[in-house]
Order: C-alpha cells, then structure tokens, then sequence
C-alpha cells in the first residue's frame, strides 16, 4: 500500500487492503446486512409487543388485579432462551444471494439479476421515513395479533377447556398459551424471512425452538414454578390446547407471509 497508504489506514475506523474486495463488502454483505437488521429489528419488536398485549388481556377478566398469568420461569426464559438465538444468527449470517454459490464474477452470470439491480431494489426498503411508516404499521399489527390471542383464548377456555371433572385450566395455563403462541409464530417469522438455509442456520433454528418445551420442562420440576407438575399434566395433554395454539400462531403469520409473497 505504500508509507501514506499504512499511516492512512492506520487512523482509519476500517481499511479495505483490497480495491476489489469494496465490491463484496457493498454488494455482498453491506446492503444485504441493512436489509436484514431491518426484518430483525420488526421480528423482536412484533414478539414483544403481541406478548405484552396478550398478557393485558387476562386483566378484564380478573377485576384488573395485575395478576401475572405467565409462570416466572416462562417469563425469564421467553427473551434468554426461546425467542433470540435463531433471528440473531438470522441477521449475521443469512444471505439474501448464497456467495457460496455465487461468489464469483463467473459464477454471478447465472443469476436471473446483477448484483446492481438488486442493490437498486434494496434502497426501496432501505430509507428513514419507510423504516418509521412500517414500524408504525407493525405497532398496529402486533396490537391486534395479541388481542387475538386473548379472545381465542377467552372463547374457547369455558367452552372448550374443561376437563373430565369440570375444571378449568386457570390463568396459568393462559400464560403457557400466550408463550407457545408467541414462540411458535416467531420462530415462523424468522423461517418465513429466510433466504439461505445451511447447516448452521438449520442448526440454530433447531436449538432455538427446542428451548421452548426445555423451558415448559423447567417449569414442571421446578417446586418454586407456578405450574409445577400441571404443565404437561394438565395444560399439554389436552388435545384442544394444541389446535387453539398451532391456529392461534397461523393467524398471526398469515397475514405477514401474504404481504411478503406479494412484495
């Protein structure tokens, strides 16, 4: 690089040693990295939102008392374990173009577009005033999804919910279904978005979305937890429980996999 060429870049915040290699960092990886730290940047605040507004709805139910309806292991598992290992690694080491497989000038001749009009396509996504717009729409969109929770819940639970003795599952067992819901439609979110599958992205979406049963374990063992030996005994079992959740999650997603196939 030269005398001028080393003392530059060594005040420098970062050096490419390469001319050529400004080509990767803008086509490869930086334009695509922008557009994935928006997706990851929606996806944490969609879970926490639907979670927060799920949990809100039990109160007009219960004389407003502030009861908790999620077991504290739940609540301290749904961040540190269940909901943010996979879209982390999602916004690393995902691509929206493989350069595995296209790397190469040669190789990127296949592709049905040059790495220009993809990054031309990008800066439609990529601006202030529509990352503010979305979050605003995706603001809305969270609300709703957690009211539909909460009124999945309350129109089934008397009906749908009562065991063989004519007990209800109580309020705990809302707080299993508000996580699972949650869980499960994030982790569709992140799969939904996508583009790039490999065996460590395969990797980490698995590890993430075993953390959810792992943890529903903790809870049941655990003496101190709110549910100890009713979560699989009595809230798992049912069959009803299950279809409730697996719908619940497929409302939330479907609105947002139509919006993305239609963009």
């Amino acid at each position: 690089m030269g005398k001028e060429g080393n003392q530059a870049a060594a005040f420098a915040d970062y050096a490419i040693p390469r001319f050529k290699d400004l080509r990767r960092a803008l086509f490869w990886h930086g334009r695509g990295y922008g557009w994935r730290i928006q997706y990851f940047t929606i996806m944490v605040l969609v879970k926490s939102i639907i979670n927060a507004v799920a949990k809100f709805g039990v109160q007009f139910t219960n004389g407003a008392s502030g009861l908790q309806p999620v077991d504290d292991l739940l609540i301290t598992g749904f961040n540190i374990l269940m909901t943010n290992w996979f879209v982390v690694f999602y916004s690393v080491f995902d691509q929206e173009v493989s350069f595995k497989h296209y790397g190469t000038l040669e190789k990127e001749k296949n592709l049905p577009f040059t790495m220009a009009e993809l990054f031309a396509y990008t800066r439609k996504f990529i601006n202030r005033n529509r990352f503010l717009r979305l979050i605003a729409l995706v603001n809305i969109y969270s609300f709703a999804c957690g009211i539909l929770i909460w009124v999945v819940w309350d129109q089934n639970d008397r009906n749908y919910m009562m065991d063989k003795n004519g007990q209800l599952p109580g309020v705990y067992s809302y707080g299993v279904f508000i996580t699972m819901c949650v869980v499960i439609s994030h982790h569709l979110m992140v799969v939904m978005n996508t583009r790039n599958w490999g065996t460590f992205l395969t990797g980490w979406a698995c590890f993430s979305i075993c953390m959810l049963p792992f943890t529903l374990w903790i809870a049941q063992v655990v003496k101190k937890s709110n549910t100890y030996r009713s979560t699989y005994r009595h809230i798992l079992s049912n069959p009803t429980f299950w279809m409730m959740v697996l719908v619940t999650a497929f409302l939330i997603v479907l609105p947002l996999y139509v919006n993305k196939r239609f963009l």
